[in-house]
């Protein structure tokens, strides 16, 4: 049993370790694994300054635990938070993880952030200054989903393509 998705991605990566050996061990490097970590983002500043001009209903850390698991933790009964899969691209190293250990997409999305650091719920009418002050704050964000009604037994967090929609 993993504990979170470090480890399993961690062990994806040991599976998968043939696949990866001839991308990450150039000569160049004398045989050592030539990865970087990246640093954990803070959005403190950002989200701080961002309340300051208005209302944020709600705020969605996404951590181990994915989308399916952190979510819901903010919204009351009766809603729903609709991820719009195509509004964003998934970012190679998950699409990468998901081929290799052979993850199932409801698996990856409730495992992995999947490049999404942070949910911010504001008033529709909202959107759009919110999206300003965290672009001024250099922070890439856009428009994930919505908030919709939904019945009381039902999930929490509907993933879905906006092409399905079509």
């Amino acid at each position: 049993v993993l504990a979170n998705a470090a480890g399993f991605a961690t062990f994806v990566l040991w599976l998968a370790w043939g696949a990866l050996y001839p991308h990450f061990l150039p000569a160049t490097f004398g045989g050592r694994m030539n990865v970087r970590p990246v640093a954990t983002r803070i959005y403190t500043s950002a989200i701080l300054r961002l309340m300051e001009q208005l209302e944020v209903h709600a705020l969605s850390h996404i951590t181990g635990g994915g989308f399916t698991e952190n979510i819901p933790r903010i919204l009351p009964e009766g809603v729903a938070a609709k991820i719009d899969l195509d509004s964003w691209q998934l970012p190679p190293i998950f699409q990468w993880l998901q081929e290799q250990g052979n993850i199932e997409q409801t698996e990856l999305y409730r495992t992995f952030n999947c490049g999404v650091g942070m949910i911010i719920c504001v008033s529709a009418e909202k959107t759009q200054e919110a999206l300003d002050s965290l672009h001024e704050s250099e922070e890439h964000a856009w428009i994930i989903g919505s908030i919709v009604s939904a019945q009381p037994d039902t999930a929490q967090v509907i993933m879905s393509h906006s092409r399905d929609a079509c």
